[in-house]
């Protein structure tokens, strides 16, 4: 109910906010923003969102997805929300992540991190070409078993996706 802006399963929208900034919106994801003279913050209830930041020079864009807040100046970065745990992956530029805790990390372009109830996971390397492959239309899968490529599928599409084969 406080989303401005919601996606379907296979769904995604592009928001232009009123400070230059982008913003895409992945399938099933529920999204709201406030930008003015005054404040620039967006929030990610739930779901994944591709955010491209201009620089400003009076605030950083504050974006908040469950136990993170993520302050950007001048990044394009990904922020994926889903079952209470936070993932952030920075494509360009450098970003300022707070968690609930109080614990702050700094990221810059290739890194990825979780955040959950218990705060930071470890940082990670990303491959931004399959990574961010979402952000072009498209989804790759790489040495994960079939259980998780199947639960990514499930957001996408409508109905049931089944595997009676437990061993794949």
């Amino acid at each position: 109910l406080q989303a401005d802006h919601l996606t379907e399963g296979g769904d995604r929208q592009r928001q232009n906010l009123e400070d230059g900034s982008k913003v895409l919106l992945n399938t099933n994801s529920a999204f709201s923003s406030k930008v003015d003279a005054t404040q620039r913050r967006a929030r990610l209830y739930q779901g994944e969102a591709y955010f491209e930041v201009r620089a400003s020079p009076s605030q950083p864009l504050e974006v908040e997805a469950g136990p993170v807040k993520a302050n950007a100046r001048d990044s394009d970065f990904a922020v994926r929300y889903l079952d209470g745990e936070a993932q952030v992956k920075v494509q360009r530029g450098n970003l300022d992540l707070l968690a609930s805790h109080q614990a702050s990390v700094r990221l810059s372009a290739g890194d990825s991190i979780r955040i959950g109830p218990a705060g930071f996971g470890q940082r990670e390397r990303i491959d931004p070409s399959a990574d961010l492959a979402w952000v072009q239309g498209r989804l790759i899968f790489e040495n994960c078993p079939l259980s998780q490529v199947l639960a990514e599928l499930r957001r996408y599409y409508p109905g049931w996706i089944v595997s009676n084969n437990e061993k794949l």
